[in-house]
């Protein structure tokens, strides 16, 4: 998923740049014709297009001189503008600590997501990702330690995901994927890929949701079924995922019980997640 779609603004300022110097030379022209007309010169006799043609070879070094300058600063100068201006956008919309999008990135790319979702009948999951045992880093060994995992898990969620994937940090611990045209089931293979991709000191819990497993097509019912499945699979040991089941299947809230995804064995070493003792 990309965060600007449009043409970014280093690119289209120039454009406009190049557009101004282009009517600078022109306007001189005008500006000529203008004046010759009203001092009964005679700027106007055989037509105004044959009279700019005339006046621009008379004077082609002038004219090109103007063209040249007029240009060269107002493209540069676009580019300057415009490239300032697409940074600023990239850093309000950008984490800090993780580089990962921020929380005001991911509402706003749900809420567009939605409606394509809405409009194509395409699926749309959520995954939020929550660091295990971080105030233990924090307490233990400082918060840059803390910050470090932080920046860890986050890039293990760049090498995971797709390009149509949106990952982000919510706040705190707590991390995120927006995965367009996905189902939950396609979501649970990318959030062990996530984990599959931690160095082995971190561990993570996932909650997933899709919008079969949230109570409205809504940014807050999303979040809040893939929040309710991550609080699921921290009480149910952290260090694995856990699923917003679909509505159909939840006829009371005390149905609601622990849905991890299932333990994998290992002759050598016992039961354990994706190479990792449980």
């Amino acid at each position: 998923m990309v965060p600007f779609a449009r043409w970014p603004r280093r690119r289209t300022y120039p454009l406009a740049g190049l557009l101004l110097a282009l009517g600078l030379p022109a306007g001189l022209v005008a500006l000529h014709g203008v004046v010759e007309h009203l001092a009964g010169g005679g700027g106007a006799v055989g037509g105004a297009a044959s009279w700019a043609t005339r006046e621009l070879l008379a004077r082609p070094l002038t004219y090109g001189y103007l063209l040249v300058c007029g240009a060269t600063m107002l493209v540069l100068l676009g580019w300057m503008l415009g490239r300032r201006e697409d940074q600023l956008e990239a850093l309000s919309v950008t984490d800090s600590l993780t580089g990962l999008a921020n929380r005001r990135r991911l509402v706003g790319a749900v809420g567009e997501e939605l409606l394509r979702a809405d409009r194509y009948g395409t699926p749309l999951a959520l995954l939020i990702v929550d660091v295990d045992h971080l105030k233990q880093v924090n307490d233990r060994a400082g918060h840059t330690a803390g910050d470090r995992a932080l920046a860890a898990v986050a890039d293990a969620m760049r090498r995971s995901c797709r390009a149509t994937d949106l990952p982000a940090r919510v706040g705190g611990d707590e991390l995120a994927v927006l995965a367009s045209s996905t189902t939950a089931a396609e979501a649970v293979t990318l959030a062990e890929r996530i984990r599959a991709s931690l160095p082995p000191s971190l561990s993570v819990s996932i909650g997933v949701a899709d919008l079969d497993g949230a109570a409205a097509e809504t940014v807050e019912a999303l979040y809040i079924a893939a929040d309710q499945a991550l609080y699921r699979a921290k009480t149910a040991g952290r260090d694995q995922v856990a699923i917003a089941p679909p509505r159909a299947l939840r006829t009371s809230s005390a149905s609601l019980g622990p849905v991890p995804t299932p333990r994998r064995a290992d002759p050598a070493t016992g039961p354990h997640l994706d190479g990792r003792r449980a």
